[in-house]
């Protein structure tokens, strides 16, 4: 989202605090998410079908992402970083219990600061990666939106794998 917001303010041609519309909707569903809709999946269903939710969830907010930009809709992009969030707060549901129970109680801390200290790297090395690769040379251009909308399509080409690697992976016993 640091990376987007100032793209998308140049190229929609947005005020910054407009832009913070995109922020809003990507936390919005972080708030709403796990206490409703995602929690409730965990409990009904387990581990395996809410990973694979958040994962579909997470997968059509990136699908949505490109007619967000054919269209040049800013409602589109805070719409679609709705259902991304709604999809990552999802899987996150799930993430932090299965990891705690997934092996021997004594060392479930260990475990999940190591997945916490892996979440902090890639929070940090990922803006940096986005404004030095993706966008280095394109940020105030019509291909920096074409590189958003590639970028967000690898995504949701990756979620669709991992969603069949989870739906043939037998999960474990717990």
């Amino acid at each position: 989202l640091d990376v987007l917001n100032p793209h998308f303010q140049k190229t929609l041609n947005i005020t910054p605090s407009k832009s913070s519309g995109l922020s809003a909707a990507y936390f919005g569903a972080y708030f709403l998410c796990p206490p409703t809709i995602s929690g409730w999946i965990l409990r009904k269903w387990g581990f395996r079908v809410t990973f694979i939710t958040g994962l579909a969830v997470l997968s059509v907010g990136s699908l949505l992402m490109w007619p967000s930009g054919v269209k040049h809709s800013f409602g589109g992009f805070c719409g679609s970083m709705f259902v991304v969030g709604a999809g990552l707060a999802t899987l996150e549901t799930a993430a932090d219990p299965f990891l705690s129970i997934c092996g021997p109680p004594r060392y479930s801390e260990i475990r999940l600061n190591l997945a916490q200290a892996f979440q902090a790297v890639g929070s940090f090395v990922a803006p940096l990666l986005a404004s030095r690769v993706f966008f280095a040379k394109t940020v105030d251009t019509a291909q920096g939106l074409k590189n958003v909308q590639w970028t967000y399509l690898g995504v949701a080409c990756f979620d669709g794998l991992l969603i069949i690697l989870f739906f043939l992976a037998p999960m474990p016993e717990i």
